[in-house]
Formats: C-alpha cells, structure tokens, sequence
C-alpha cells in the first residue's frame, strides 16, 4: 500500500499535545498579564517618568543660564579689554562650548519629554484598542488549541486502537 502510515506508537502525537497544551497556558498567562502591563506602563510614564524629565530639564535649563551668563560675561570682557591687551584671552570660545553643551543637553531633555508625552497619548488612546483585538485574538488561539487538543486526544486514541487491533492479529 503506498498511502499507508507507519504507525508504531501515538507517544509522538502525545508529546506534541502536551507541548500545545503549554502554549495555550503561556498565551492565557500573557494575555491575562496585558492589561495590568499596559497600565504599568501609562502608570511608569506619567508617574515616574515624565516627573524625572520634568525636574531634569529644569536643572538643565538652570545649567545653561549659568553657562550662557558666563559665555556673555567672558565675550564682554573680551570686547572691552582684548583690544587693550589687558586679558589673557582673545575668545570666549571655552565658555562658548560649554554654553553649547549646555543647550544640546536642554534639547535632549525637551526629546525625552516630547517622546513620554507621545507614548502616553499612544498607549492611553490606542493599547486599550489594542488590548481589545488581543482579547478577541486570545479567545480565538484558546478556542482553537481546545479544539486541536481534543482532535489531537481523538487520534493517539485511534491509534492506540489500531496498533492494538494490529497486536491481536
């Protein structure tokens, strides 16, 4: 016969039910975990995050003050002393820098804040959108692995039957 099965022990469809069986726990386990992750994750932005930055961009924009008080004092001195030879500089140029450097790290800041603002609106108007489609998507994979694993439970017993019909003969 050249369609038949070699068919010597259902361990294998056994094993492979099992292992389905798990996938269905650890897709009920994550599924069940989504929601309280999304709101960790709301909670973590607007709580701890967006604070952080806040409190961290006002330090920076201290820092620059402070930087650009002493470029703009450094440039006037040498404006009004440099032509007389009366300052050991010609530039401000080191205070510049620093001034500059002081900025780019403000920018940074006002980045990270725009970014946690954009997530926050994200994830508070489209992840319970998304938690939706995942429900609806769960109950279809835990709806069909409960039919697979029935089917699955249906045909190591046939071939049990069979190997045993076959042992009797």
């Amino acid at each position: 016969m050249a369609g038949s099965a070699d068919l010597k022990d259902p361990a294998i469809i056994r094993e492979f039910r099992g292992r389905l069986a798990r996938f269905q726990q650890q897709v009920a386990a994550a599924m069940d975990g989504a929601p309280s992750a999304l709101d960790r994750s709301i909670d973590q932005l607007r709580n701890e995050l967006g604070p952080r930055w806040k409190k961290e961009l006002s330090k920076r924009q201290e820092l620059y003050t402070q930087a650009r008080r002493k470029y703009l004092e450094a440039e006037a001195e040498v404006k009004a002393k440099g032509g007389r030879g009366m300052v050991d500089r010609s530039s401000a140029a080191d205070e510049q820098r620093e001034m500059n450097k002081a900025q780019k790290r403000c920018e940074e800041a006002e980045e990270k804040l725009k970014l946690i603002r954009t997530w926050l609106m994200r994830l508070e108007g489209d992840g319970k959108e998304l938690l939706a489609h995942c429900r609806d998507h769960d109950l279809s994979i835990q709806d069909l692995t409960r039919k697979g694993l029935a089917q699955l439970d249906r045909l190591a017993d046939r071939i049990d039957e069979y190997l045993q019909r076959g042992a009797q003969s």
